[in-house]
C-alpha cells in the first residue's frame, strides 16, 4: 500500500488555478501549496488500518508493517491522532505489539487469530469505542495481576469470539466475569459468536445495567430458529433487545461499518426498535442477510 493523494486532485487544483493567472509566475508558486496539501492529507489515507494476508476480497486493502514505520519517520505523532480503525488478522504477536502501541487513538479494534498475552489493551487504548476479539484476548487480561483491573472507560460495542469454548471455567461464568461494569462501564451493545450461550443469557443480562443490545451472530446467510431449542427461542422472545444476525463475511461487515455502510449493528438495532414499537412481532427475532426492514 502507497499511500499519496490522488494525482486528478493535484491536477484539478492546479488546473482550476492556472486558468485564473495572467501569467506562469502565479501558476509556479502554487507547486509548494501541493506539496503541503499531500503533507496534510496524507496520513488521514492511514484512517483504517488493516493487516491480513489478502486472501479475501477486501472493502479497503491491506497494509504492511512497513507502513507503519514510513508513516511515524515522516509524521511523527501522526498515527496517535488519525488512525480510528485497526484490524489484525492471523498477525504475529511482534506485528499486533508494534501496530497496537503506534495507534494509542483507535476507537474501533478487530483482532483474530491474534497472540496479545503481554498486551493490556485498556491502557492502549483509552478512546476504544468498538472491539472485536476472542474471550481468551480480555481472560488473559484477567489472569495477569498487573492489569487485574483492566477497564474500558469508553467502549460501547463489543464482540466476542469462541464464548463457547473458554479456557478457564462454563460459558456463563466466564461472560460474568469478563462483562462486569468494573470492566466496560459503558458497555451497551454486545455481539457473540455462538448460540451456544443463549441458555447462559437469562444469568449475565441482568447485571449488564446499560444493555441496549445483544447480537447473537451466525455465519449462515439464513438463520434458522428451527436449529434452536424450544427453550433458547423463548428466551429470543422474551426479551426484545435479543437478536439473531446473519453475518456470512465477517471481514466485509466490519469494512462496511468502518464506511458507514450497513453492517451487522446497524441491522440488529433497526430490528430491536421495531420489535420494541410493536412494527414487526417479537418473534421476528432472526435477522437474515437480506432482510430489508
Amino acid at each position: 500500500m502507497t499511500p499519496r493523494v490522488p494525482p486528478e486532485l493535484e491536477r484539478y487544483i492546479v488546473e482550476m488555478y492556472a486558468l485564473e493567472c495572467p501569467g506562469p509566475e502565479r501558476i509556479l508558486q502554487l507547486l509548494p501549496v501541493c506539496h503541503r496539501m499531500r503533507a496534510w492529507l496524507e496520513p488521514a489515507l492511514y484512517r483504517t488500518l488493516i493487516f491480513n494476508d489478502g486472501s479475501d476480497e477486501q472493502r479497503l486493502p491491506s497494509c504492511e508493517i512497513d507502513a507503519i514505520e514510513r508513516v511515524s519517520s515522516a509524521y511523527p505523532g501522526a498515527l496517535d491522532t488519525v488512525v480510528k480503525n485497526i484490524m489484525l488478522i492471523g498477525e504475529p504477536r511482534d506485528t499486533v505489539g508494534r501496530v497496537l502501541s503506534s495507534c494509542n487513538g483507535a476507537e474501533n479494534v478487530f483482532l483474530a487469530g491474534c497472540t496479545t498475552d503481554g498486551l493490556d489493551l485498556s491502557q492502549l487504548f483509552p478512546s476504544l469505542r468498538r472491539l472485536h476479539c476472542t474471550a481468551e484476548t480480555l481472560e488473559l487480561l484477567s489472569w495477569k495481576p498487573e492489569v487485574l483491573g483492566f477497564n474500558f472507560p469508553s467502549l460501547t460495542h463489543l464482540e466476542l469470539f469462541n464464548v463457547d469454548s473458554p479456557s478457564h471455567g462454563g460459558v456463563t461464568q466466564t461472560l460474568l466475569g469478563l462483562l462486569s461494569e468494573e470492566h466496560f462501564p459503558h458497555l451497551a451493545h454486545l455481539a457473540i459468536s455462538a448460540t451456544a450461550v443463549i441458555r447462559s443469557l437469562p444469568e449475565v443480562i441482568p447485571h449488564l445495567q446499560r444493555l441496549e443490545s445483544l447480537v447473537i451472530v451466525s455465519a449462515y446467510r439464513v438463520v434458522s430458529p428451527n436449529s434452536l431449542s424450544e427453550d433458547d427461542r423463548r428466551i429470543l422472545m422474551t426479551d426484545k433487545r435479543i437478536v439473531l444476525v446473519s453475518v456470512p463475511d465477517y471481514i466485509e461487515d466490519w469494512q462496511d461499518g468502518v464506511l458507514g455502510r450497513n453492517d451487522y449493528w446497524a441491522r440488529a438495532a433497526r430490528r430491536i426498535a421495531n420489535r420494541l414499537s410493536g412494527a414487526v412481532d417479537a418473534s421476528r427475532y432472526a435477522v437474515n442477510f437480506d432482510d430489508v426492514e
